[in-house]
């Protein structure tokens, strides 16, 4: 394989066969400045040569407004072989996200056939999903910030099937604020289950539930962006699990009782989403005289009371749920 100097003028630009979502990653721009382009691009023969490989060092050199690149150039009847062995070196050395991914898929749908489509289907380990039309359709639509959001945080290509779910526009703010916010993937699928859950049991859009919830108020709080998260999650979780939220008060008041005269001494836990009926009480006894103490508080009929009554609330809900 002969390696040219070819001009950047000749190569074809926008990247048809590109799918990688960086184009310009720091390091790279850094090295092709100081030494310039050290492997050599594949480019398949057409109208303007087309970029096989080296999509993102084509991106930095005409950023850098240099002329020309190291590239071998192949003949247009050789496209399928090296677009399965660019991807290939690309699994190898960079892992792709599931945007990029669904993007190389995407690619094979448009300019390849369907055993070429089945064997790059192989290479990304995609075989065991059913990747529907619509499902691409779907991906395609995104704005290019979500598509970026996304990527970002490298949902995997079943979580990313389930946001048909959550169409846009009308989960649109839902979508920006995770964004914004910088949530991760399980905050993001987490919070929109639970908007989705609560916009069937209301009877309303998700777009009613933006403003039901005063969301846009919480986004202007003078408050970190952890503390408005934090916020914007408990006011859902608080909304689509009213019963819980009522009784994790009951039960926390109730604890107070409990720990009345004992601080220091007693801890009081229990698991907030009530999945078991569970109440653990943790005694810190570091000194022999606090065993009275352990032992007076186990004898307290009120004590007993108290337990017996938080017991009931807790396992009267997960029958109840």
């Amino acid at each position: 394989m002969k390696i040219q100097s070819v001009s950047i003028s000749e190569i074809g630009s926008p990247a048809k066969f590109g799918y990688h979502m960086e184009l310009i990653p720091l390091d790279l721009y850094r090295s092709i400045q100081k030494f310039g382009v050290k492997i050599p691009l594949w480019l398949i023969e057409s109208d303007k040569l087309l970029i096989i490989d080296g999509h993102r060092r084509f991106q930095v050199s005409r950023e850098l407004k240099l002329r020309k690149l190291p590239a071998i150039v192949f003949k247009e009847d050789k496209f399928n072989r090296l677009f399965l062995s660019a991807l290939s070196i690309n699994i190898t050395n960079n892992k792709l996200s599931a945007i990029e991914k669904l993007r190389v898929f995407r690619l094979s749908q448009k300019y390849l056939d369907n055993s070429l489509t089945e064997e790059i289907l192989d290479i990304l380990d995609l075989k065991f999903l059913n990747l529907e039309e619509d499902i691409i359709q779907f991906i395609n639509n995104l704005p290019a910030w979500l598509v970026e959001y996304l990527h970002n945080i490298d949902l995997s290509i079943k979580n990313i099937i389930k946001l048909i779910l959550f169409p846009l526009p009308e989960y649109e703010n839902w979508f920006k604020m995770a964004y914004s916010l910088n949530f991760k993937g399980n905050e993001l699928l987490n919070l929109l289950e639970m908007i989705h859950e609560i916009c069937q049991r209301d009877e309303i859009g998700a777009d009613k539930s933006w403003s039901l919830l005063s969301v846009d108020s919480l986004m202007k709080e003078s408050m970190n962006q952890s503390q408005i998260s934090h916020r914007i999650k408990k006011k859902v979780y608080d909304t689509r699990y009213p019963i819980l939220n009522k009784i994790n008060r009951v039960i926390r008041d109730r604890s107070k009782l409990l720990m009345k005269g004992s601080a220091g001494f007693l801890h009081v836990h229990w698991d907030e989403s009530l999945e078991e009926s569970i109440l653990e009480l943790r005694f810190a006894v570091c000194r022999t005289e606090e065993l009275d103490l352990l032992a007076s508080f186990a004898g307290n009929t009120e004590n007993r009371q108290v337990i017996k009554e938080i017991l009931t609330d807790m396992n009267f809900l997960s029958a109840d749920k």
